[in-house]
């Protein structure tokens, strides 16, 4: 089995199996983006399983190869992307207007653009809406208009309806405006507080001692998310 990332560049060197049964269990650290596993097997009939899962113990992919004639199956997972959803209106000169998100500027090597041809647009004041999972970084929805004197708005939003950026084109017939980038970021959400504390402490006999954690939200937490930590 081998890992890559979504330009098929290999994370992992490929890793091979020396024992009947052997368990192989390896952390990777990876950049927020989409990954592929690759497992292969030289007779084809299959006999591999195993899952993948992030540093919270979520699985983010179960593998099981099997089957006759099946010699490479591919698992592909995400991690660390954030939905945004970009909403763009046109006015009543549709066709001049096109549009494409590039990023992310703070990644070098995995900048592009979005799409490989620009979008357009098929009828006037039409609105389009369109999701994307994003990791972390510096974006920009990038407008042209041919005529250069603007049509396009709308806006970026994040995964929770928080505005990151209003969209509009400038340009005029007096001082036209040919492209226009408009940039936004894209930060890993800050968990909310749970709202526990300490409420008590008991010192007992034989050394027994005792804290009482307190919830006093409606909600119920997973202490397996938190750690009780010594300050000094």
């Amino acid at each position: 089995w081998q890992l890559f990332d979504d330009n098929g560049a290999a994370i992992t060197t490929l890793q091979e199996f020396s024992n009947s049964y052997e368990t192989q269990t390896m952390t990777v650290a990876l950049e927020g983006g989409s990954y592929e596993l690759i497992t292969y097997d030289s007779f084809g009939d299959g006999g591999m399983s195993g899952t993948v899962t992030d540093a919270d113990g979520n699985t983010l992919a179960t593998i099981s190869h099997t089957g006759w004639g099946n010699y490479s199956d591919s698992w592909g997972f995400a991690i660390g992307l954030y939905d945004v959803t970009v909403v763009l209106e046109t006015d009543s000169y549709y066709s001049e207007s096109s549009w494409n998100l590039y990023g992310p500027y703070n990644d070098t090597t995995a900048s592009a653009y979005y799409y490989t041809s620009n979008q357009t647009f098929t009828a006037s004041y039409e609105t389009q809406t369109t999701v994307f999972s994003l990791a972390a970084g510096d974006y920009s929805v990038d407008l042209w208009d041919v005529y250069g004197d603007g049509g396009l708005s709308g806006t970026v939003t994040d995964a929770d309806g928080n505005l990151l950026i209003t969209i509009i084109q400038p340009g005029s017939w007096s001082s036209p405006a040919y492209s226009s980038s408009h940039p936004f970021e894209v930060v890993v959400p800050v968990p909310v507080s749970a709202g526990l504390f300490f409420s008590e402490y008991i010192e007992g006999s034989s050394y027994n001692k005792a804290l009482e954690l307190y919830n006093p939200t409606e909600d119920t937490v997973n202490l397996a998310n938190f750690r009780i930590a010594q300050a000094t």
